[in-house]
């Protein structure tokens, strides 16, 4: 997708050893979030989809019995 805006000598093996090294420090990276294990006391999942953004949050609720 970049040769389609742009252009310089080099430009497949450039794009090739930036994704190669992006995954290796993908893989390495430490995470800071807590793993995400079972739903403790919690029943339902709510998920809220932003049309704009197109971003979805998920968000762990206990839904009420009638």
């Amino acid at each position: 997708m970049v040769t389609r805006n742009y252009w310089w000598p080099g430009v497949t093996k450039n794009i090739k050893q930036y994704v190669e090294e992006y995954n290796q420090c993908y893989k390495m990276k430490n995470r800071v979030e807590i793993p995400a294990g079972k739903l403790r006391n919690y029943n339902s999942i709510l998920v809220v989809c932003d049309k704009f953004s197109k971003m979805s949050h998920f968000i762990v609720t206990t839904e009420k019995k009638q």
